[in-house]
């Protein structure tokens, strides 16, 4: 079975037995994180179009190479969904276990949006075509005109 978020503009669907989390900071981007019981998870980051995504995706590839030892990141141009998307594959070291983390930014109407999916390398394969379901699902319901609403007094929620 599958749950639905439907709030902001946005459709999402995901697996029922994931928890979904979602916040935004006085009307700036909305964070949208979805997590397997694994700790796998998908997260979407949406944000207006004037907003550049490089500098955003820079910024965390930067932290995981101070957290992180032995990082390897590969630059990626995709199509997802009709959507141009540019990103990264990197692939970091959490203990002794090799961590997988993928992320891309794309447009669609007036908002910038940024997605990520990360996961333990082992179970990686195994939960990818989750996380393109998850992708392809909400890229396909978006639209290439978005529209996002953002409340300007939203809090964090859980659903």
């Amino acid at each position: 079975m599958t749950a639905v978020f439907e709030q902001h503009g946005l459709r999402i669907q995901y697996p029922e037995n994931w928890t979904l989390q979602q916040s935004q900071a006085e009307g700036q981007a909305l964070e949208i994180q979805i997590a397997a019981p694994s700790g796998a998870f998908w997260s979407l980051l949406a944000f207006t179009r004037e907003n550049d995504g490089e500098p955003l995706m820079q910024e965390m590839l930067e932290n995981i190479e101070e957290q992180y030892d032995s990082v390897e990141t590969s630059p990626v141009q995709e199509s997802m969904a009709g959507f141009a998307a540019s990103g990264h594959d990197t692939f970091f070291f959490y203990l002794d276990l090799l961590i997988a983390n993928h992320m891309r930014c794309l447009l669609a109407g007036e908002h910038r949006f940024l997605i990520t999916w990360q996961a333990e390398n082992r179970e990686f394969d195994d939960i990818e075509p989750v996380f393109q379901a998850i992708t392809v699902g909400f890229l396909t319901g978006l639209g290439k005109n978005a529209t996002l609403q953002i409340d300007a007094t939203a809090d964090s929620q859980q659903g």
